[in-house]
This record gives structure tokens, C-alpha cells and sequence, in this order.
């Protein structure tokens, strides 16, 4: 297909882990430095990365003959930083919510992971911790009188297998007060169910992000340093959860949480620079 193409676009958040497999690693990274039409990487993070050689590789197979490469976090900039590097906030801040009906009903949103899918990236095996905190935090909102909502956002990374997981953790009664629900693919009514509740528990990074979006409440679980990253660049001083220590988090603290109440339109405004050099060229075809 690439051959057909006069120019690639390559859009995502997480394109450069490094894996454990050297050799994956190369064919990955060799395909961008193959590619000898001009390359634009939008809303991109760097990492985890565990060695130099990896950075160093990236730096020049794949970056270095780029047109443009904006990321989406000020980290990432700091390790690669050229004329043709810059940053600007998370492309989802793109996202025109006007028409979805947004409201606070007693309701939380829960969205999960599974930690052994992402237990490289993490580094430690939290799997039981995780899930035991998951589940103190819905009882907190149960007892309080909340709606909760199990939300999946990947399949593929078996967000629906921890969701089964943590459902059995839970007595007959109580999960008469959990509900579930799986992306397969309709964003429009992902989001519905995201505007009306009063807060999001995100463990999926987006989860956040689209919970900044909607103002509303939210409580971060960073399993890699991309989520820690990007709110540190928004201004976001909240509550947040480092999955490593998440034994350690005091339920208690969930009584702290409020609206982040960010400047969504400068963030938005921001969010839009991620597109800007891709659009030169747009327009002059």
C-alpha cells in the first residue's frame, strides 16, 4: 500500500514502546526508516523505553527524516528535540462534544485494564492489588448510594477479561449495583454514557482525557508515565494513582475529588497545533 502513497501520516498515541524482542523492535522501526516519502507523527509519545540504544535508533531511523513530529507530551520532546520536533495537547481534545446531553447523575465510571497485558510497561506483577483496590472503590460508591459502570475500552488487551475478574470479586448484592460496558467500536454512544455520569476511576489514559473533556471528576491510575506526563503539561494537580503503589492509596482520599475545571479551550485551541503542519500540505493539494 505504501508504495501507492506520496506521503504517510501516522496517527497514535503509544507508536514506540520498546518491546522486549530486539529484533521486533528493528523490523518496526526499519519500516518508518524504509519509507522514503514524507513522514508526519501526530499526537505521538515516546516510551517506556528501557535502553539508550532504542532512543538512539528511533532518533535517527525514524524522526530525523520526518517532516513534522508532534507529540503530545513535553517529555517526549525533551528526548527528541529539532527543527522538526514540537508538541501540543492530546488529539482527542479535537473532539466536538456539543451535541452529547451532559449531565451529573449519581453514577461512576470505572475504566479497567488487565495487568498482566501491560505488565512490561508497568514492571511489577499488580494484578491482585489493582483488583483488590478496584473493588474497595466500588464498594465506597455503593455504599454511598452510586451507579457503577465497569467500562471497557480494549478488547484486544483483555479490558473485558478484568472486568469478569473484578465482577467475581464482588458478593450477589453488590453487583446489583455494577453495570458493564464494552467498546466494540461506537464511539458516539461510549461518549453518551461518559456525559452523564459525575466521575470517571480511568486506568486507560483516554479515559482521562475525555474525562477532562467533560469536566468532569476524575481519578487517574497511571500505568506508565504517558498519563502522569500529559497532565502534568494540562496543569492538573489531582488526585492520581501510580499503579505501582495503589495498595497504598487511601480510600478515604476518594472524598477529595473534584473537577479538574482546566482551561478546556485553551486546551483545545492547543490540541488543534497538532495538526498544523500536516494541514500545509493538505491544502495545497
Amino acid at each position: 500500500i505504501c508504495q501507492f502513497s506520496d506521503i504517510m501520516v501516522c496517527l497514535g498515541g503509544s507508536l514506540f514502546i520498546e518491546n522486549k524482542d530486539n529484533e521486533r523492535n528493528h523490523e518496526y522501526l526499519s519500516f518508518f526508516k524504509n519509507y522514503k516519502k514524507p513522514k508526519y507523527f501526530v499526537g505521538c509519545n515516546i516510551g517506556p523505553y528501557q535502553h539508550e540504544t532504542y532512543l538512539k535508533q528511533l532518533a535517527e531511523d525514524v524522526f530525523s527524516s520526518a517532516v513534522d513530529v508532534c507529540f503530545r507530551d513535553n517529555a517526549s520532546l525533551r528526548l527528541y528535540t529539532s527543527e522538526n520536533s514540537r508538541v501540543a495537547q492530546d488529539v482527542v481534545f479535537n473532539l466536538d462534544i456539543s451535541s452529547y446531553q451532559i449531565k451529573t447523575e449519581k453514577k461512576v465510571i470505572i475504566s479497567v485494564i488487565d495487568c498482566k497485558e501491560k505488565e512490561a510497561q508497568i514492571g511489577i506483577d499488580c494484578k491482585e492489588e489493582y483488583e483488590r483496590k478496584i473493588v474497595e472503590i466500588i464498594q465506597y460508591y455503593i455504599h454511598r448510594g452510586y451507579v457503577i459502570e465497569l467500562m471497557s475500552f480494549c478488547k484486544l488487551e483483555k479490558d473485558e477479561s478484568a472486568i469478569a475478574s473484578i465482577l467475581n470479586r464482588l458478593s450477589p448484592v453488590e453487583k446489583k449495583h455494577v453495570g458493564v460496558y464494552l467498546y466494540e467500536g461506537n464511539i458516539e454512544q461510549a461518549l453518551s454514557e461518559i456525559a452523564t455520569c459525575e466521575m470517571i476511576v480511568g486506568t486507560r489514559f483516554h479515559a482521562n482525557i475525555i474525562g477532562i473533556l467533560f469536566n468532569k471528576k476524575i481519578l487517574p491510575i497511571s500505568y506508565n508515565l504517558k498519563t502522569k506526563n500529559t497532565l502534568n503539561d494540562l496543569g492538573y494537580h489531582g488526585e492520581m494513582v501510580d499503579i505501582k503503589q495503589i495498595k497504598n492509596f487511601d480510600i478515604e482520599r476518594l472524598s477529595n475529588i473534584s473537577q479538574p475545571n482546566l482551561n478546556i479551550n485553551e486546551i483545545k485551541k492547543n490540541a488543534e497545533k497538532q495538526f498544523f503542519m500536516l494541514d500545509q500540505i493538505l491544502v495545497k493539494r
